[in-house]
């Protein structure tokens, strides 16, 4: 079952439900990749839920698939995001 991982602190949520499924991970743009969930029965779009001012991280795995950003990189983030 996906999930929803906060880099920064941890926080973990269940993946939204709509239409009684849970909605996918698809990306949307050309150059600059938008992350946004999707319904695959009506099609309603989300942005990527944010929690500490940063997109949350889309997990279908039992475990995180990246390291821990620096506190740099995070800084970066809340700037790009409006943080």
């Amino acid at each position: 079952m996906a999930r929803l991982v906060c880099l920064d602190c941890g926080h973990v949520e269940k993946v939204p439900l709509h239409c009684n499924k849970e909605m996918t991970y698809e990306l949307k743009g050309n150059f600059r990749k938008y992350e946004y969930l999707k319904c695959d029965v009506c099609g309603y779009e989300i942005t990527m839920p944010l929690h500490c001012s940063i997109p949350m991280l889309y997990v279908d795995e039992d475990y995180l698939p990246v390291s821990k950003p620096s506190k740099s990189e995070l800084e970066e983030i809340r700037k790009i995001y409006g943080g």
